[in-house]
């Protein structure tokens, strides 16, 4: 199909993507129906999609989450931290790279301190939410 000018490839585009978007809700209806027919039948539970691994709460997802920011963050932060001293050294007493390194250690060191932060606050939050649950 050839089409002579921006406007007329829009229109076909938009008649193109009209009809599959169309079609696809057709599709998924009558998918959706079949499937919610079937499932008053049979009887079914939704499973936790984490396993189980003791995770059954959010408190316990939040944990993960946390845990795994540590675990990727910690190595990211010590080489920021290595990186920013080489370039310190490298910088060979310009006045330029000398404050760009000091820019770059000081953004590693509010990194590092953001994700140590966020297990304090974590906890700080857990203990609130704790002693109002109690009263």
């Amino acid at each position: 199909m050839i089409f002579k000018n921006k406007k007329n490839k829009l229109l076909s585009l938009r008649k193109y993507f009209l009809v599959a978007f169309f079609a696809s809700l057709i599709f998924l209806q009558t998918f959706l129906t079949q499937d919610y027919a079937q499932a008053d039948n049979i009887g079914f539970a939704i499973e936790n999609p984490l396993g189980n691994n003791g995770i059954d709460d959010i408190p316990s997802v939040i944990k993960l989450i946390l845990k795994f920011v540590f675990i990727i963050g910690a190595p990211l932060v010590a080489g920021a931290i290595i990186y920013s001293g080489f370039l310190y050294v490298s910088a060979l007493g310009d006045p330029n790279k000398i404050k760009e390194a000091k820019a770059k250690l000081t953004n590693s060191m509010i990194g590092g301190a953001l994700i140590l932060g966020s297990f304090v606050i974590a906890q700080l939050i857990k203990g609130t939410v704790d002693a109002v649950s109690k009263n």
